[in-house]
């Protein structure tokens, strides 16, 4: 019998048949040649990049950074350092070239790829999630339709199945990059505000059949039943399974419209005049816009500028829509579904948070902890904020089984409740 490696290295030699087959049909029938590649014919690791500088200079060229006819003096593949941010599977591209005319050049890019080391159980869920499709499909299909600011990609493919990805990204200078553990300015926290509801007002009201016929990365999006069946929350009381299902299928309820998925401060950039540039989007989908605002509120912001600032933020995000064309969505809609999203961005972070159950490799374990350490503090912050008795009557549980989830007051008991070590 065949072990599960060699199953998925025959599977990735026949899908790479397909699509060589599709990728030349499509040609030859004139229909274009843009398409999420099937095969693993491009570098999976930065390591694989180093070793493929043609590859490299090939991608580049077809991007419109080299030109043709120019002679290639250098190339260079450098890893991202580890103090420089959770990036162990990023890395910095220069190529140096001198062109037909004598006229030397210079092309700068980032390459990202699948996260490796991350541990099994997290692969696992990227690979159900199929993170890496989403991203590289993105970067194809969405990032030239998106109204706010995104990294130009050179070259974007995943392999199905197999986990692996290559981004060859547009490299931004200049820009600043905001500590979580610190987190968002006033100034940075409405600039993201203003350029989330750009996105979410031009996708407003799309539905899952144009979606799925469109970008139908989008809407694989796992059920809760699902993760929590994968992850540490099966550990979670009945009551917390309870609360989560019907938060979840709320926030999948129309309006929809595009999403960031995971819009944390860590995943925007900004420049000199504090504008923001939205990267990492790996868990675009669709959904509620209210939850891209609920999740950056609650794990970018310091909790006191957060709640000297949040009703306000929220009026704010509500008038942009409507500055943006979105015409059918009352703020009393828009309150009651902030509330929902508020609540589900809660349960989907606390226990793996609060729980301390975090994954990261060894050399971010520093840095990761004093993140880590600063979004605990602001879900402690949220989960005081519920209204118990609200949670109870919307989701069919009592109050005191709210708290129980909620509050995590006694941690210890909460650990030992979910079974962990």
């Amino acid at each position: 019998m065949k072990s599960v490696s060699g199953l998925r290295q025959s599977a990735e030699r026949l899908y790479g048949q397909l699509d060589g087959l599709l990728y030349t049909t499509r040609v030859v029938l004139g229909v274009g040649a843009s398409r999420l590649p099937l095969s693993s014919s491009y570098p999976h690791t930065l390591q694989t990049l180093t070793q493929q500088s043609e590859w490299l200079v090939g991608a580049l060229r077809l991007a419109g950074l080299i030109p043709f006819g120019a002679s290639v003096s250098s190339v260079d593949v450098a890893p991202f350092k580890p103090t420089e941010s959770l990036k162990s599977s990023m890395g910095r591209v220069m190529v140096s070239f001198v062109d037909r005319d004598g006229v030397e050049g210079q092309v700068r890019a980032l390459a990202k790829f699948a996260p490796v080391g991350s541990g099994f159980r997290s692969e696992i869920v990227y690979t159900w999630q199929q993170v890496n499709e989403r991203e590289a499909a993105f970067y194809q299909h969405l990032a030239p339709l998106v109204p706010i600011r995104v990294p130009k990609a050179y070259f974007a493919g995943a392999t199905r199945f197999a986990g692996r990805m290559c981004l060859l990204l547009e490299e931004f200078q200049g820009v600043q990059e905001v500590d979580e553990g610190v987190g968002a300015s006033l100034e940075q926290v409405e600039a993201v505000i203003d350029g989330m509801a750009q996105l979410h007002a031009h996708f407003w009201g799309v539905t899952d059949e144009e979606a799925k016929a469109s970008w139908p990365q989008t809407q694989r999006v796992l059920g809760p039943e699902a993760v929590m069946d994968g992850l540490v929350w099966a550990k979670a009381p009945e009551a917390f399974h309870t609360i989560w299902r019907h938060t979840w299928r709320q926030a999948r309820r129309n309006p929809l419209t595009l999403l960031h998925g995971d819009l944390r401060v860590g995943n925007v950039l900004f420049d000199e005049d504090t504008q923001p540039i939205f990267i990492d989007w790996q868990a675009s989908r669709l959904g509620q816009g209210a939850l891209d605002l609920a999740f950056f509120l609650t794990l970018s912001v310091d909790t006191a500028l957060r709640r000297e600032h949040q009703e306000r933020w929220l009026v704010r995000y509500h008038r942009a829509l409507v500055r943006h064309g979105v015409s059918d969505y009352s703020a009393q809609d828009f309150a009651e579904h902030f509330r929902l999203n508020q609540l589900y961005t809660l349960l989907l972070l606390a226990l793996p948070q609060l729980s301390r159950e975090v994954n990261v490799n060894e050399e971010n374990a520093t840095m990761s902890a004093h993140i880590a350490d600063a979004w605990r503090e602001r879900l402690r912050a949220y989960c005081d904020e519920i209204d118990h008795d609200w949670v109870a009557n919307e989701c069919g549980v009592t109050a005191e089984q709210s708290r129980f989830v909620l509050e995590f007051r006694h941690e210890e008991e909460i650990a030992e409740a979910m079974g962990a070590k």
